[in-house]
């Protein structure tokens, strides 16, 4: 779990974001560091 997971279910919820695929889908696209790619958006 992100260090700010709580952080971010909040503004989920206030934005009205709460179906499951909706959800992954943020978490998976928020997930850059451990997947290796913020090196590959600024080199």
């Amino acid at each position: 779990m992100a260090h700010n997971y709580l952080g971010l279910a909040d503004i989920l919820k206030r934005l009205g974001i709460n179906e499951v695929n909706e959800v992954n889908a943020i978490l998976r696209l928020s997930d850059y560091e451990r997947k290796g790619t913020v090196q590959a958006l600024f080199s």
